[in-house]
């Protein structure tokens, strides 16, 4: 890999960091503090921040939350559908953040 290919990659990472912080909104969270010495060590070993670990963990944890809502509350596929998209309908052309099912994993 070229010095060039990989300041390029590195200013494309930089860009499409800018893109996503510009969709976050700030809240604050009351967490014990075991659960903030881990967040520590995973941002240490992983090179990153704990503010990035807990973002990413909060933001998968409400998407199975509602999979959890949706499942016990017996929606149909066509207003799981609705609920889903209300919230997510940027995100699903992205294959990593595809609609889940409401089936039950075999």
């Amino acid at each position: 890999m070229s010095i060039e290919q990989i300041f390029a990659g590195r200013t494309m990472d930089i860009a499409m960091q800018e893109d996503h912080e510009h969709h976050l909104k700030a809240v604050t969270v009351r967490i014990q503090e075991t659960d903030v010495k881990v967040a520590d060590f995973l941002a240490t070993s992983l090179y990153t921040t704990r503010q990035d670990i807990l973002s990413e963990i909060i933001h998968n944890g409400l998407k199975e939350a509602l999979v959890g809502y949706c499942k016990a509350s017996g929606f149909d596929e066509k207003k799981w559908l609705e609920i889903w998209q209300g919230f997510y309908i940027n995100e699903t052309g992205n294959p990593s953040k595809a609609i889940p099912s409401l089936e039950d994993e075999k």
